[in-house]
């Protein structure tokens, strides 16, 4: 354990464990040429949660190994924002479905009336 980094100790504790294969294919079409870093890294063989991910060059990521903790809280703004892109596109595409409910469901009460 690393005393000087409480927020990283503390996530890695604590962050709910959470896989999403949508977000990891997400974040490769947003960043094809990257490696996807999970910043919180893994016990074990086990990634602690695919949440908090920042991509990067394999150099990088190699680099962010030797100091797992340092470049967690220096990337955790861009791990954030990343996931904050991936609810609004999942937000988006909520709004387009309703919107086609919606079309779907005044279609049809035309037809009624």
């Amino acid at each position: 354990m690393n005393f000087n980094h409480p927020i990283y100790n503390n996530l890695r504790t604590f962050i709910k464990p959470w896989k999403s294969p949508g977000y990891l294919a997400f974040l490769k079409i947003l960043f094809p040429d990257k490696d996807l870093h999970h910043g919180l890294g893994s016990r074990g063989a086990l990634k602690l949660t695919d949440s908090l991910i920042h991509p990067c060059s394999r150099t990088v990521h190699d680099l962010a190994h030797s100091d797992q903790a340092d470049f967690f809280e220096s990337n955790l703004p861009t791990m954030i924002n990343n996931l904050q892109n991936y609810v609004t596109y999942l937000e988006t595409r909520l709004k387009s479905f309703e919107n086609a409910k919606e079309g779907t469901l005044s279609h049809d009460n035309t037809r009624e009336g």
